[in-house]
């Protein structure tokens, strides 16, 4: 746990040698939610019946556009009943995945090291990447261990690779 009094007196390192692996982790998972982002662009250009429509989308962020998406998919023809569940249950896991993907991509990067770790030599522990929301409430925020953050990077590219064989279905029917 990341404790708020340190918080003062911290500093910073910029391109910390000691990182590792995490600055690839990190950037595996934000590409791979790019893909997400991406995807909901596609399926709004295949879903809406005009190209004024899709430009509607345009300035949404990514929850406005799940919900427009949501919206569509209901009385999209070219999906069967059971694609369109299928639809809907991934782009649901999309919302759910992007508070994660808004935690890493806008809250500062931690590391961490437990008793007994070389920080001059090993990559941190833990990461922490803080959720500052959590201080109104406390003085504690939880942190994102290096397990989690391969679990993120795996659940993205699979929901992205289930999100694209639904936008091949809807191309395939066009």
């Amino acid at each position: 746990m990341s404790t708020r009094p340190g918080l003062e007196n911290m500093g910073v390192t910029i391109n910390a040698p000691f990182l590792g692996a995490w600055p690839t982790k990190i950037g595996s998972f934000i590409l791979n939610f790019g893909g997400i982002e991406l995807i909901s662009y596609q399926q709004l250009k295949l879903l809406e019946l005009s190209h004024e429509d899709y430009v509607k989308n345009l300035d949404r962020l990514l929850g406005k556009r799940i919900d427009r998406i949501a919206s569509l998919l209901p009385t999209a023809k070219k999906l069967t009943p059971e694609e369109r569940d299928v639809a809907l249950d991934a782009w649901d896991k999309a919302r759910e995945l992007s508070a994660w993907r808004n935690r890493v991509a806008h809250n500062p990067v931690l590391p961490t090291w437990k008793p007994g770790s070389d920080a001059d030599k090993d990559p941190p522990d833990v990461l922490g990447v803080p959720d500052f929301r959590q201080f109104k409430d406390g003085t504690q925020s939880d942190s994102i261990p290096l397990e989690l953050m391969d679990k993120l990077i795996d659940a993205s590219a699979e929901l992205a690779q289930e999100l694209h064989a639904i936008s091949v279905n809807l191309q395939s029917e066009a």
